[in-house]
């Protein structure tokens, strides 16, 4: 099995009524002080970020009075210089059940939620991109890869009833696969009266990379609240279904 690495890894929580995000949401699940903050009161938009697990992962924490967005992200130490490693989060195997601790725990406590998503983009470093072909093939067993292939993309859905709440239902499975070259950017402002300009330039080492992007979420048309006594299975469920996608490829 491919050494997957966490990219970032998401819980959408959609909210069934308007409800002001908490700063104390964040507190509670990572068990200290963020290191930024930012609320308008205006429009009730809260972006909270600290880090957790030793410090080695960032959990932001962003939302409005409709919308919960809970994101683990690498850290980056710009004290390491420009040929710094790229900020993974880190093995998926294990960031993904601390993901899924701090999820449960919150959701315990959380507002009334119509809908939930999970989504993770995972990814294994290659020497070529030939190399990232033969990491998927295996879990692509529709699709004929050959190491001449260029410009691969790959998305489906293939949905599924809900086993924690029944086949009323539905969870999409959204997949994307490629194989591509990661880059570390630098965005430089260049401000002058009436004209500003952001120039990209490139620095540090590339890495070629074998890559899965998932997005398992309930279907958008249900209106009604989710049973809260039922969040936490159900997010154990799509996190599991992400999980399938990643170690067995792409299924019905």
């Amino acid at each position: 099995m491919p050494n997957w690495k966490s990219e970032t890894i998401r819980l959408t929580a959609f909210l069934h009524a308007p409800v002001t995000p908490k700063e104390k949401w964040w507190e509670t699940i990572a068990g200290g002080e963020p290191e930024s903050k930012h609320y308008r009161p205006q429009d009730r938009f809260l972006a909270v970020t600290g880090p957790v697990f030793d410090g080695e992962c960032n959990l932001s924490l962003t939302g409005n009075a409709e919308r919960i967005d809970w994101i683990l992200s690498g850290r980056d130490d710009p004290n390491e210089g420009e040929n710094r490693p790229f900020p993974f989060v880190g093995p998926f195997s294990d960031r993904i059940e601390q993901f899924r601790v701090l999820m449960t725990k919150w959701l315990s406590s959380a507002p009334a939620v119509k809908r939930l998503a999970f989504g993770a983009v995972v990814v294994t470093p290659v020497e070529a991109i030939a190399e990232g072909f033969r990491v998927l093939q295996p879990l692509l067993s529709n699709i004929k890869l050959t190491p001449e292939s260029f410009d691969f993309a790959y998305s489906i859905n293939r949905p599924r009833a809900s086993k924690a709440i029944g086949p009323a239902l539905r969870i999409n499975r959204l997949s994307k696969w490629n194989v591509m070259t990661l880059q570390r950017v630098r965005l430089i402002a260049a401000l002058a009266p009436g004209i500003s300009d952001v120039q990209q330039t490139n620095f540090g080492a590339s890495i070629n990379v074998a890559r899965i992007e998932i997005d398992i979420n309930t279907a958008a048309d249900r209106q009604d609240k989710l049973p809260a006594k039922k969040l936490a299975k159900l997010v154990s469920e799509l996190i599991d279904l992400g999980i399938e996608i990643i170690e067995k490829g792409d299924r019905p």
